[in-house]
């Protein structure tokens, strides 16, 4: 009987890889049986960085409101590392001057909670949908997560 060996191979792609891929990898072997052997890889890409949800909707405001429930201008976006450490935000940037930021972490530091305020008296009255990019250095690496925000202000 033979004594069955195990190899581990690791795979790597080109950087600047965009889209899901698939392709063939073909191993030359020293055996008589089998000299070549073929491996089919199919990939699909990820961010390191995750923002979930990655799309917060605000309805409709109705700021002729004397009192709007400040619950209702808020909501919550869980920014993590896919692998699962090594994560800091660096900075949260957005275009509209009525969308406030704070940034909350965990005990462990490896999962941040993004939480995004409208301002009732700066909001625009009408639709909108702003783009809330939250830049993270992710292992040394620069990285980024987009938030989408939509609803109409009446």
């Amino acid at each position: 009987m033979q004594k069955k060996e195990q190899y581990s191979l690791e795979i790597t792609t080109r950087s600047g890889l965009k889209e899901p891929f698939n392709g063939k990898v073909v191993l030359k072997t020293t055996s008589q049986r089998k000299p070549e052997i073929e491996l089919f890889v199919v990939g699909k890409l990820q961010s390191e960085v995750k923002a979930t949800p990655q799309y917060l909707y605000f309805g409709i405001i109705d700021t002729s409101k004397k009192v709007i429930d400040p619950k209702s201008l808020t909501r919550t976006v869980v920014v993590s590392n896919v692998k699962g450490t090594g994560l800091s935000i660096e900075k949260i940037e957005t275009n509209a001057n009525w969308i406030a930021t704070a940034i909350e972490t965990d005990k462990k530091g490896g999962n941040y909670s993004v939480v995004i305020t409208l301002n009732k008296d700066k909001l625009p009255k009408e639709k909108f949908r702003e783009k809330v990019v939250i830049h993270t250095q992710c292992n040394k690496k620069p990285k980024s997560a987009v938030v989408i925000i939509e609803g109409k202000v009446i």
